[in-house]
């Protein structure tokens, strides 16, 4: 049975992030409860004026509520919901890496972003994310103005903005680091990740991001929307036929069902240049390789690529992974995801401390 917590957000106006604060040499989040919060716990998010929205919470062992924690946002695939990440392996990985796991829940088990409740373009009027004249399916959801059979997901609440509240009301609940705070989902999920890179409402507060199978649609390749640095790693199936990858030189794709899709090395490629990484077009030349070749993860042949160069104690800012499976989730993908996060992390660390120490010879 799921326990249900509410949470009062009182302003109807974006307000700043909750930092853990030490006063009076007491622990910091000195005034949060010490228990571990479970993955079937549910928080509702009461906003004024705006939608009620539910989230999850898994805290792993080594949680202590008197110190800041490194958070993950999961967000799962359409026509899933939250519990996708309830699975003990997905846990375990959590847990494994010593990270607290966000789940938020779609509305009617989908996320919306640019594009996929209506079909639209960034133009505000082409319907550029499927061929609408085609017989495809006709996924849009009641009560959504539809001009064609492209839009397929919610439409009755801005998901950004959710994700900008949640991360406001993590700090009644948990004990939060707001410099680690990173973003990974699947499929739709993955697509509303990219998307939290991409407005500036919540891109300055990730510190990075790890989309599975999933990219926007072709009219939103764009940046990242903070001027500091947000490392990326997607990791994409080479058979998927639901959100096809495609090749290294092509500017869009098409699935099975007629959507359109950007090619994973166009954002890639963007997101490498927005790091200062040598990229010679917006659609790239192929990107060099990371690591050592292929690697074999839990049975799945899995290679890298990356336009930023990679050497010891160097670490790309985008890197753009393929393994040879289809529109699938093995949990290696969140492993892999959170090592990335974690070395991205220690790398910051290394540099500041070399910025604290100086270089006599500078």
């Amino acid at each position: 049975m799921e326990n249900d917590t509410s949470s009062e957000n009182d302003s109807e106006n974006d307000s700043p992030a909750k930092k853990p604060r030490k006063l009076n040499n007491q622990p910091v989040c000195s005034n949060l409860s010490s228990r571990r919060h479970s993955a079937f716990d549910v928080i509702t998010l009461r906003r004024q004026g705006r939608m009620n929205r539910v989230y999850r919470i898994h805290t792993p062992p080594q949680y202590n509520s008197n110190r800041p924690h490194k958070v993950a946002l999961a967000f799962h695939g359409w026509g899933e919901t939250s519990l996708s990440y309830t699975d003990p392996d997905w846990l375990q990985a959590a847990d494994d890496n010593n990270y607290i796991l966000v789940m938020p829940e779609g509305i009617q088990q989908s996320w919306r972003f640019p594009g996929s409740a209506d079909g639209v373009g960034r133009d505000g009027e082409s319907i550029t994310i499927c061929d609408f004249r085609s017989n495809g399916p006709d996924y849009c959801y009641d009560g959504c103005a539809c001009r064609t059979r492209c839009g397929w997901t919610q439409c009755v609440d801005d998901d950004v903005q959710f994700v900008a509240d949640l991360l406001d009301d993590l700090s009644r609940h948990i004990c939060v680091d707001t410099t680690r705070i990173y973003s990974t989902g699947i499929s739709n999920g993955a697509m509303l990740t990219w998307t939290l890179g991409q407005d500036a409402r919540t891109a300055p507060r990730l510190a990075g991001l790890a989309p599975m199978i999933g990219t926007p649609h072709p009219d939103y390749a764009v940046g990242k929307a903070t001027s500091g640095r947000l490392p990326v790693i997607g990791i994409y199936g080479k058979r998927d036929d639901v959100v096809p990858p495609g090749g290294y030189q092509e500017s869009q794709v098409e699935d099975t069902a007629g959507y359109y899709w950007i090619p994973p090395h166009r954002l890639h490629s963007r997101w490498a240049a927005d790091h200062g990484c040598p990229v010679r077009s917006a659609n790239g030349r192929a990107p060099i390789s990371y690591g050592t070749g292929s690697t074999n993860l839990q049975g799945f042949t899995v290679s890298c690529r990356s336009h930023c160069p990679n050497g010891e104690n160097q670490v790309p800012y985008s890197v753009d992974c393929r393994a040879d499976m289809g529109h699938e989730t093995p949990v290696w993908m969140m492993h892999v995801a959170l090592r990335f996060f974690e070395q991205h992390f220690i790398q910051q660390q290394r540099q500041q401390q070399r910025n604290r120490n100086g270089n006599l010879f500078d």
